[in-house]
């Protein structure tokens, strides 16, 4: 797969952590440090995270995992670091089969961007241990198989050592699998310099390039979309203006409306001449009746302009609703 697509895929199917308060670079990175027992694995991690060697290193501490927070086109990124299980951890005294410790390596690739992997230079076992499994992902085409890698890294350790073995077949490895090589050392943090900046760098271009892709595609979306459109578009009050202007004149051009309009009529339950509107409270007071107690307070009736022509109907029968 190339390295394109995977990023994509892990763009699109995985939610990335981003635990600081400063503005990230798009997406952390995740990087898995593979090797042997003894090739220097968590010494490596302490060196890059926390900054420092553990002499008396503790196998059953807590420390298979870290993050680095590092610059990357101006902007923080934050990258993690795991450690799974050695390649050796398999066999009698381990709870996994090598066929099971193989799958659960190569699983565990999926959920990773770059891998480091690791052996010691004064350990020919350790070398033969990473070479074994890199071959066996090459004939089951997973994991670092040439051509589907994941940009890795080849780091050897203890670099500080004498009788140092494999160098140049380190080189050979790292060019089959299409990564680079390197040599360190976490007692005197020699190597260490550039370290995360080789094993991100292909992760980094890899991404650079698609934001610049996703920002070219959706450039020319947007302009396919604005030529479709013809120009300008029209705003939301103007379009609701047109849309009334043509409404009155569509009303205008049909048949003539049939219903009455009303203009200081008063309201429907309002009886003839037998009961006043408020306006009508002075024409009572210039006839000089009063009657606080009476039903009926009506002297003369209210003028025609007020008036509704409808007649007295039986609330039993009509249920209060008058007859026009």
């Amino acid at each position: 797969m190339d390295i394109d697509d995977w990023q994509a895929s892990r763009i699109r199917n995985v939610r990335y952590r981003q635990d600081t308060d400063v503005k990230p670079w798009p997406w952390s990175i995740q990087v898995q440090i593979l090797g042997s027992e003894g090739s220097g694995r968590h010494s490596l991690l302490d060196r890059i995270c926390r900054g420092q060697f553990a002499a008396d290193d503790d196998p059953f501490k807590d420390g298979d995992n870290g993050c680095k927070q590092i610059n990357v086109q101006g902007l923080a990124c934050n990258v993690w670091f795991e450690i799974p299980s050695s390649l050796t951890a398999y066999g009698r005294g381990y709870a996994l089969t090598k066929q099971e410790l193989f799958l659960w390596l190569t699983r565990g690739m999926r959920d990773c961007d770059a891998l480091i992997l690791v052996y010691d230079l004064t350990d020919s076992k350790s070398f033969q241990a990473l070479c074994k499994f890199c071959a066996r992902c090459e004939i089951e085409r997973v994991g670092v198989a040439p051509g589907i890698s994941l940009p890795c890294l080849i780091v050897g350790t203890k670099a500080d050592q004498p009788n140092q073995m494999h160098l140049k077949d380190g080189q050979r490895l790292a060019e089959r699998l299409g990564g680079r090589f390197m040599t360190c050392s976490s007692l005197t943090g020699r190597g260490f310099e550039d370290l995360v900046d080789v094993a991100i760098d292909p992760v980094v271009n890899a991404r650079t390039r698609l934001m610049h892709e996703s920002e070219d595609v959706l450039g020319q979306a947007i302009r396919s979309l604005l030529a479709w459109a013809g120009g300008k578009r029209m705003g939301l009050r103007k379009r609701l203006s047109k849309k009334r202007k043509r409404t009155r004149d569509d009303d205008d051009d049909g048949p003539p409306a049939t219903r009455v309009k009303c203009t200081g009529a008063p309201p429907r339950w309002t009886m003839r001449k037998l009961i006043n509107l408020p306006l009508c409270q002075s024409h009572q007071r210039d006839t000089g009746f009063e009657s606080e107690g009476s039903d009926i307070s009506i002297q003369s009736p209210c003028p025609p302009e007020y008036q509704l022509s409808v007649d007295i109907v039986e609330p039993a029968t009509t249920d209060w609703a008058p007859r026009f």
